[in-house]
């Protein structure tokens, strides 16, 4: 019976131990996390850039390339939106891309018809 109780209060005090390391380890991973003042996307060009290379993995290259020049706007301070642009002539929709700031976050993706 002790030894039961004993390796009882062993594994509590076990799993107390290990719980602590990996709040502790959560708290530091964040406590080294350097993000910009402007944010991580803080101007159009390098916002357009991120969108570019976003937008060809989901739509293809020549899809995204055919709709260069990209415009670009800060909605809010917080969001970048940036869409793609129809040559003369062209029917047809084009891609648009929402991305957050502060951290890049994709906020939304959509494509005109």
């Amino acid at each position: 019976m002790k030894k039961a109780l004993l390796s009882i209060l062993v594994l509590g005090v076990f799993l107390i131990v290990t719980a602590q390391g990996v709040v502790n380890n959560r708290e530091n991973e964040f406590a080294y996390n350097y993000i910009p003042k402007e944010g991580v996307l803080g101007d159009s060009t390098i916002a357009i850039g991120v969108a570019s290379l976003i937008l060809k993995s989901v739509y293809g290259e020549n899809e995204i390339d055919k709709q260069r020049p990209f415009s670009s706007y800060l909605q809010g301070d917080t969001l970048w939106v940036i869409e793609g642009h129809l040559q003369e002539g062209v029917v047809g929709g084009v891609a648009r891309i929402e991305l957050m700031k502060k951290n890049c976050k994709v906020v939304r993706i959509t494509h005109g018809e």
